[in-house]
């Protein structure tokens, strides 16, 4: 396991000042860095001009240049300002690291004779003389017993051995007796390796208390149906839930041969994400995610059709400088040659730019067996400059993340129907990032 590195008498000073934000890395005084580990990690105590320490956890040294994770073993972050002291300290992370010297994990030959009590015996090799061992994991070889015996329980914690029996014959338990050796001519047969009768592909079934017969071999596809007590019979079908068809625009459905039953699921669009505000005004909002109808369906009419009326579009995202993100697209299943119940399943809010606004709301599905309203983003905060939010998710997608402090664009909503990211606030320059658009809408049909 990698351990924390140590060097005696390592210390020096910055080179430069680091914040306590966005700061992941930092020079020291030129040839300082050498005094510090080279390879590993290690641990680094900075102390500012109040006399207050921050632990950071160094991952890699290149010269005199650190790469750091700030804020380590119960510190905060701070800001450090030029020729602030850096140390190694043998700190409590360090500390808590030493495993105890228990002889965990050791391996191989120690060269150490052991009596009394062996707790745990991962591993013997020979074992000359043991008081005890509660757990013996492996044992190469058991004391007593001759060639061809078998070691079995007598009671609890003592074990016996049988007498060797002759070749062909079978151990036979007693049940808590011993077990003994019997002639397999002895044994009553329960099982049968093969049933008498019958052709390739046919299937064996009850007709009656102790009597059996054989189907016929069906064809290729077709599915065993019960015949209740009767005979069951190979039918032509489509096994339920391993078949379906997904619509990403609007279409007809067409119902297959022999399916009566069907699983709709329907999804709207998701909302646009906002721009953010430029020069630290105000961060942008993520778009909310679109709703969602499931509607469970009986006796339907093969070949009926089904209309996929409208795929809800996802929202067009907000430009910076707060360019608000639109509404998703509202996606609609209606009656085609079958009669259904319309399935509606609107889009999510577009986001909008600010300081403490509300979030924008999920769509909503209607129609459906279970309907589900879409997950609503996350409204703008009180920070001015800061990373836009997170848009709503939808049943079948994540919404896209906000852009970071004075960071790349928003992210897209995932899958089908997330919706957007909103756009950071980036107080140093004149616009903010612009929003993430809304990932479009889809249908599903199972059977």
């Amino acid at each position: 396991m990698a351990r924390a590195q140590l060097t005696n008498n390592a210390a020096t000073t910055l080179a430069a000042a680091i914040t306590s934000t966005g700061a992941t890395s930092f020079t020291v005084a030129s040839g300082g860095g050498a005094l510090f580990p080279s390879s590993g990690y290690f641990y680094v105590t900075l102390l500012d001009a109040a006399n207050i320490p921050e632990i950071v956890k160094c991952t890699s040294r290149s010269g005199d240049t650190f790469t750091v994770t700030r804020a380590q073993d119960g510190t905060s972050a701070r800001t450090f300002a030029i020729s602030a002291r850096v140390s190694l300290n043998l700190t409590a992370a360090v500390i808590n690291e030493l495993a105890p010297l228990d002889g965990s994990g050791a391996t191989g030959s120690w060269g150490i004779n052991i009596t009394g009590s062996a707790a745990t015996a991962t591993s013997a090799t020979s074992a000359g003389t043991a008081t005890s061992a509660t757990t013996a994991t492996t044992a190469t070889n058991l004391a007593g017993g001759a060639a061809g015996r078998v070691p079995y329980q007598t009671g609890a914690g003592t074990t016996g051995f049988s007498a060797a029996g002759t070749s062909g014959q079978v151990y036979t338990s007693a049940g808590t007796g011993a077990p003994t050796w019997t002639a397999q001519s002895a044994l009553a047969v329960g099982t049968a390796t093969n049933l008498a009768g019958g052709v390739a592909g046919g299937i064996h079934y009850q007709t009656g208390a102790g009597a059996s017969a054989i189907t016929a071999a069906g064809t290729a596809g077709q599915v065993l149906t019960s015949g209740g007590a009767g005979a069951p019979t190979w039918t032509a079908g489509n096994v339920a839930g391993v078949n379906g068809q997904a619509f990403t625009s609007p279409g007809t459905f067409t119902i297959p041969a022999g399916v009566t039953r069907l699983k709709i699921t329907a999804v709207g669009g998701g909302g646009g994400g906002s721009g953010g505000l430029g020069g630290g005004t105000g961060c942008g909002g993520g778009g909310g995610g679109g709703g969602a109808a499931i509607a469970f369906l009986t006796g339907v009419t093969p070949g009926g059709t089904i209309s996929v009326a409208a795929i809800g579009a996802g929202g067009t995202a907000g430009l910076p400088s707060g360019g608000a993100g639109l509404a998703g697209g509202t996606t609609t299943v209606s009656s085609g040659t079958q009669t259904i119940t319309t399935l509606t399943c609107t889009g999510g809010g577009g986001g909008t730019a600010g300081l403490n606004t509300g979030g924008a709301v999920g769509g909503t599905g209607t129609g459906g067996t279970i309907n589900l309203s879409g997950g609503s983003a996350m409204g703008p905060g009180p920070s001015t400059s800061g990373s836009g939010t997170y848009g709503g998710a939808s049943v079948f997608g994540a919404g896209g993340a906000g852009a970071g402090y004075q960071g790349a664009a928003s992210g897209p909503g995932a899958g089908y129907g997330g919706g957007g990211g909103g756009g950071n606030g980036n107080a140093a320059a004149p616009s903010g990032a612009g929003g993430g658009i809304g990932a479009n809408g889809i249908v599903i049909f199972e059977w």
